[in-house]
Formats: structure tokens, C-alpha cells, sequence
């Protein structure tokens, strides 16, 4: 089972490869969206090993329902969801949750590059970070997102 330190530096290597997306242009955008969501999973896996005496979720409804039913991650959740959802739309053209009859979902229509800039990388990422500072101390080597 990762460590805090362990799941952090993963994080940091997604940092690095989203740095690298944000740069290359909006083609990657889908990508952006996919790497982001890692990025904060491993954030918040470091600080559910912290917080819960070295608890580590094994699938994305494990993860999403623990931060969904303890109220002190609430702020969490309200920005992992949705990021969540939108690397669920890049890399399956569907909704979390949707069944195969679903009507596929073009994320470029639905996730502008103004709408992956600022509201995925800009808010959501920005607000999970903010969120693990309350349990954690941020690595001095951990790059943010803005």
C-alpha cells in the first residue's frame, strides 16, 4: 500500500505531465482532464492514508463515497466529482455511471479549452489542493496547479 510520500510524488509526476498537455495546446484537452483527475486521486489517497490510520481505497465508488459520506472532506468532494466526471467523458465518450444504450458525450463540446483551463484545472484542481492542505502538509516539491 502507497505511502503519503508515495502517493504525493505520483502526483508530482502528474503534475509534470499535465504541465506538459497545458502547453502542447487544447488538442490534448481530453488528456488534460484524465491527467488532472489522477493527479487528485493521488492527493486525496495521501491524505486518506494520513487521516484514517494508512486506509487505502481500491476503485474509483470506494474513493468517491468515502469523501461523499465524511463530512470533513466535503470540499473535497465538491470539486473531485466533478473532475471525476469530466476524465470519465474523456476517456469513455459517457456519463460516470452510464450504461453501453447511453448516448455518447463529445467532450470537446462539453469542455471547452476555456472551460478546461479554468473551471478543471483553474477551480477543481486548485480547490481539492487547497482541501488536502487542511490534513496534510503540502511537499515543498510538489508543484501546484496554478
Amino acid at each position: 500500500m502507497p505511502t503519503t510520500a508515495e502517493h504525493f510524488a505520483a502526483a508530482g509526476r502528474n503534475q509534470r505531465t499535465l504541465s506538459l498537455l497545458l502547453a502542447s495546446g487544447a488538442e490534448h484537452n481530453p488528456w488534460v482532464a484524465v491527467v488532472a483527475f489522477y493527479k487528485a486521486l493521488h492527493l486525496v489517497e495521501g491524505v486518506f492514508f494520513e487521516d484514517h490510520d494508512e486506509v487505502h481505497t481500491f476503485d474509483h465508488w470506494q474513493r468517491g463515497n468515502l469523501l461523499k459520506r465524511t463530512n470533513r472532506y466535503a470540499l473535497i468532494y465538491k470539486s473531485y466529482r466533478p473532475l471525476a466526471e469530466a476524465a470519465f467523458i474523456a476517456r469513455y465518450l459517457l456519463p460516470q455511471g452510464s450504461d453501453a444504450d447511453s448516448p455518447v458525450v463529445d467532450f470537446s463540446v462539453q469542455y471547452s479549452p476555456e472551460i478546461v483551463q479554468s473551471r478543471l484545472i483553474g477551480h477543481y484542481l486548485h480547490q481539492i489542493e487547497q482541501g488536502v492542505t487542511k490534513f496534510v502538509a503540502w511537499p515543498p516539491d510538489l508543484a501546484r496547479c496554478v
